[in-house]
């Protein structure tokens, strides 16, 4: 065997690759002070044109080690969105991370810092969008359809992921040095830029392993940063990162540490869980909304309350069995054979359950009117129905009741006694 063309000995000439190809772009942006000229709004340094060197590396590397149409099909997986077989897993690609900076953002407003917005700045993000794919498409065609493929049989997913993200952070310090950024800003920065590789190589892995797919969840991030929300100028990497690490240990408590779910070792197993599932179980985990879905409770008991929304969506109220105050929580409604029925989606200990319960059954139901009404408990043994048709109108729910909404009423009956139910009647 020769030493010089194993797969695991190329990884190291690819990375002294790409910062021998790094170098003289380093060196110009620090002939030019580092700043990207003045007609650009954003604060990009000279030295970020080093985009296309990853995929430069792999495809010299590629040349070299298996001759020139190897080369070429790895340039073609540029294109490779063919791959992506299971057309859900777009949404997260392109969603994921515009929502991640999204709440960053939100997160400003909340310490009281409350930027200019420039809404003429999201008018140019169709041209990022597309300058950043191209950049991103030289970037993923060597950090994953090469370095990643190198490195994963050896070290394994998640290992590999969390290897490249370090290397790919370090890669990006001299270029934010440039652009004058603070220490602890691209401390910050290059800790988020970790875990944003784990999130591409999770996207990686359950499209296929398309580049394509890859490349544009990357330049949707870049794109966001840069949008946040006047070309980037309250962009927070603490508050980003913070939330990249909630992103990532969902990932991981779902798909493991391989980053995926095997379906060829189990065509039995469930279809994997959709970005709507995980992120309603992370909001509502151990059976608690966090804060994030404490605030969204709030809007939408508003919103059911106005009743500007559909007459099965509706706001309970009922007094807190330890404040005393009226607590207003957001509910979807079920009506079966002409009966209003509630059901609670975390279980007996969800707090209205526990409120009603200290209330005995007294409660008011608003839906653009506001009804006293009194809740009563129903049987375990007459719960089926009314769970198959709570779930028919309450897809928030279903992540957290283990059945599907059209399994028979057997297996309803089965998980019955989990999922208290209540029957709705006018207080008198």
């Amino acid at each position: 065997m020769d030493l010089f063309k194993t797969r695991f000995f190329t990884i190291w000439l690819f990375g002294a690759l790409v910062l021998a190809l790094s170098l003289p772009f380093w060196w110009v942006g620090a002939l030019a002070g580092g700043q990207a000229p003045d007609w650009l709004p954003i604060n990009l340094p000279l030295a970020a044109l080093m985009t296309f060197n990853p995929g430069l590396a792999a495809l010299v590397i590629t040349g070299w080690e298996s001759g020139g149409g190897a080369a070429k099909a790895l340039l073609a997986r540029c294109l490779d969105g063919a791959r992506v077989r299971d057309r859900r897993w777009w949404t997260p690609a392109v969603l994921l991370f515009p929502g991640v900076l999204g709440l960053a953002f939100l997160w400003t407003l909340g310490r009281g810092e409350a930027p200019v917005v420039d809404v003429g700045a999201f008018a140019s993000a169709p041209v990022l969008f597309a300058l950043f794919l191209v950049g991103a498409l030289g970037e993923e065609l060597g950090w994953q359809g090469f370095a990643y493929e190198r490195l994963a049989p050896r070290l394994g997913a998640l290992p590999a992921a969390l290897g490249l993200g370090v290397l790919w952070a370090l890669w990006h310090v001299v270029p934010l040095r440039q652009a004058e950024r603070a220490t602890d800003w691209i401390v910050w920065h290059a800790t988020g830029q970790v875990l944003v590789r784990v999130i591409l190589t999770w996207i990686y892995l359950n499209t296929g392993r398309s580049v394509l797919a890859v490349a544009v969840c990357h330049a949707l991030s870049n794109v966001s940063e840069f949008l946040v929300p006047n070309y980037g100028s309250s962009y927070d990497p603490a508050a980003t990162t913070v939330i990249l690490t909630g992103v990532v240990l969902g990932i991981l408590a779902i798909w493991g540490p391989n980053l995926q779910i095997d379906r060829a070792a189990d065509a039995s197993a469930p279809k994997p869980p959709t970005l709507f599932e995980v992120t309603k179980r992370w909001l509502y985990a151990h059976g608690r909304p966090n804060p994030l879905a404490r605030w969204l409770n709030a809007g939408w008991a508003a919103v059911h309350a106005w009743g500007v929304a559909p007459n099965w969506l509706v706001t309970l109220e009922v007094v807190g069995r330890r404040s005393g105050r009226v607590i207003r929580f957001p509910l979807v409604m079920a009506v079966v054979d002409g009966e209003r029925y509630l059901a609670s989606m975390l279980g007996p200990k969800a707090l209205w359950v526990q409120n009603v319960a200290a209330a005995e059954g007294r409660a008011r139901l608003l839906h653009g009117k506001r009804e006293a009404v009194r809740l009563v408990s129903v049987p375990v043994a007459d719960r089926a129905p009314v769970l198959k048709a709570y779930l028919q109108v309450a897809p928030g729910a279903r992540p957290h009741v283990p059945i599907d909404k059209d399994a028979p009423l057997e297996a309803f009956a089965a998980i019955a006694e989990q999922v208290p139910v209540y029957r709705v009647e006018p207080w008198t």
